[in-house]
């Protein structure tokens, strides 16, 4: 129904020179990425909650009903763009708002993404969705002073280098896979145990990821795991499936997420488990152990 509601849409004006707004539900995560944000001197960022909700229902008549979408008129929608940026200056500090970064934080922003869309067509959405990875690592990224032993995930540079370094690799599998002549064309078609495979040297892959695996090992000191980078054999028979095996953490983490969320709620209602984990220094501490443990032995592929 959301397609042929769209399409009913008057056909309003665009201008370039549209908002940012970060949607997503509240949670440590999310917070952190705030935090982050509010801290760069380049950015400032608008917390109130419902900025966009605030300016449509102004307007007498008009209320925030998602039908009035449609007969919008161009008068209309012109005047409650300029409301927008007017609030959304005065709550930046005044002064240019466009060359200071203003990002729209407001907590309730996904509930009037129609209204978003429908005034700021050419608007940048920044959709916050939560990784099961994240919910492994909240309990040290929440921690506002991190413990020696903690990894040191709460810089933004380190976490938008992961970024990069997972967007080259996927560039460095396409040029291994996807290149005609040389190595490239050799390839052998057998079974791997895992199936039929098709068994293929990565030599882009392989150095990338060896010189990533250097300077990990540089900047952590102490290395636990396998040195060695398997790449076109039988463990490993391609680009694409040494960067697909990076794809399963999320259902590798799903168990494990599952009892990291269940146990403060298992603490509550049952006195013997809550006793049980009292054991362990309460429920905080239980779910560190669990993680640690995990993160510790769960990939040791010496062990396993």
């Amino acid at each position: 129904a959301a397609p042929a509601a769209v399409a009913a849409w008057r056909r309003l004006p665009m201008a370039l020179d549209e908002p940012v707004f970060l949607l997503g539900l509240a949670d440590p995560g999310r917070r952190r990425l705030i935090d982050h944000l509010a801290a760069h001197p380049g950015v400032r960022l608008i917390t109130e909650p419902a900025l966009i909700g605030q300016v449509v229902t102004a307007v007498p008549g008009l209320g925030a009903d998602a039908a009035a979408l449609a007969h919008l008129e161009p008068t209309e929608a012109a005047a409650l763009h300029a409301d927008y940026l007017s609030r959304r200056t005065d709550l930046a500090g005044g002064g240019n708002a466009a060359s200071a970064g203003v990002i729209d934080a407001g907590a309730h922003n996904m509930v009037h993404l129609a209204w978003i869309v429908r005034l700021f067509p050419l608007a940048r959405l920044v959709i916050f969705t939560r990784h099961p990875a994240d919910h492994c690592l909240a309990p040290w990224l929440t921690r506002p002073v991190p413990a020696d032993d903690d990894p040191l995930l709460t810089r933004l540079g380190d976490i938008v280098g992961f970024y990069d370094h997972a967007m080259a690799l996927w560039a460095a599998a396409d040029q291994d896979m996807l290149v005609s002549g040389g190595y490239s064309a050799s390839y052998r078609l057998c079974n791997t145990g895992q199936g039929l495979n098709r068994v293929q040297q990565c030599p882009s892959v392989s150095r990338l990821m060896s010189k990533t695996l250097h300077e990990v090992q540089c900047e952590c000191g102490r290395w636990v795991g396998l040195s060695v980078v398997h790449l076109g054999d039988r463990d490993v028979p391609n680009a694409l499936t040494f960067i697909d095996k990076y794809t399963q953490v999320p259902r590798i983490l799903a168990p494990l997420v599952h009892v990291i969320e269940q146990l403060p709620e298992l603490y509550k209602k049952d006195d013997a488990v809550t006793q049980y984990i009292n054991e362990y220094g309460g429920c905080e501490a239980a779910q560190r152990k669990i993680l640690r443990d995990f993160f510790m032995h769960g990939v040791d592929t010496e062990r396993n």
